[in-house]
């Protein structure tokens, strides 16, 4: 493999990583001037509007199979992003990215269970010492429940599940005769956008946000997290290790956390973060392949 290539490849998705750790303080700033479905809204449209254009020929012939797995891609995708979105209302950015890193752990469970596809023995460590860091994460100083932040606790743990079940959804959708990954994907945010938008209208929540700096973090949340992120995440991956890309990944709660001390001031208690620590952990023993790891060292 081609190390400067490489070498890019990693810088692109450290791009991507960075962005998508820093969007929960964005969110979390946003959400102070609008509703959860109104800021989704704006996210999928405005990031379907861009993706558009670098890939209209892919959408201008969108077969009906690919619209069709679409639709059920992004029923998962949006009921991720709402309980994300609405669980930072009740729970910390810091808490709510280390918890919706679950579905690193929670996608092989899934994928053994219901797709009977076979795990690595690794997998069972890793539920086990990740479970461990729930529990520490969750629960507040003594190991007393913490009821203040717990809807949200519990919204972003639902939130896992559900992208869990979204990565499955397309990876088996991908691998279907017909389908069309790039219109799959550009699809799910446009079908996403339009049923936030119309829970916005119902529940009467529409509204323009009047300062600039949450324009900006929502065009932030649009073009880099969103359209950014589509587009540049499986050209990258072409070039690295999925080693390289699992460690990489790893890092957004990481990113998050920083991002929620120096911008938003959120401090965890020394149990939450030693909670943190092992859902970290957990997460790289998961994402590393450690049979050619072995093989190097043999």
């Amino acid at each position: 493999m081609d190390r400067s290539k490489q070498l890019r490849a990693d810088l692109q998705l450290l791009l991507i990583t960075f962005c998508w750790g820093i969007s929960y303080v964005f969110t979390n700033l946003c959400l102070r001037e609008m509703s959860p479905m109104m800021l989704l809204a704006y996210r999928f449209l405005i990031g379907f509007f861009a993706v558009a254009l670098i890939f209209r020929k892919n959408l201008l012939h969108l077969n009906k199979i690919t619209f069709k797995y679409s639709l059920v891609c992004a029923a998962s995708l949006f009921v991720t992003y709402a309980t994300v979105t609405y669980g930072q209302l009740y729970t910390t950015s810091t808490k709510a990215s280390f918890l919706c890193a679950l579905t690193t752990i929670l996608t092989p469970i899934l994928a053994f269970f219901v797709l009977k596809q076979k795990q690595d023995k690794s997998l069972i460590i890793a539920v086990v010492i990740c479970f461990v860091g729930i529990v520490l994460m969750t629960l507040s100083e003594g190991f007393i429940l913490d009821r203040t932040e717990l809807k949200g606790d519990i919204l972003c743990i639902i939130c896992a599940v559900t992208y869990a079940i979204n990565l499955l959804t397309v990876e088996k959708s991908v691998r279907t005769e017909g389908v069309d990954a790039v219109g799959l994907g550009a699809s799910q945010l446009l079908i996403v956008g339009l049923l936030n938008l119309t829970a916005a209208a119902v529940k009467r929540e529409l509204v323009l946000p009047k300062d600039p700096a949450v324009w900006g973090m929502v065009l932030v949340l649009s073009l880099l997290c969103t359209a950014l992120a589509m587009v540049l995440q499986p050209v990258a991956q072409m070039h690295t290790t999925a080693s390289h890309v699992g460690v990489i990944y790893a890092l957004e709660p990481v990113f998050s956390a920083i991002a929620a001390m120096l911008i938003l001031h959120e401090f965890m208690s020394f149990q939450n973060y030693i909670g943190a620590a092992l859902m970290l952990i957990s997460i790289l023993i998961m994402e590393i392949d450690w049979s050619k790891i072995k093989k190097r060292a043999g």
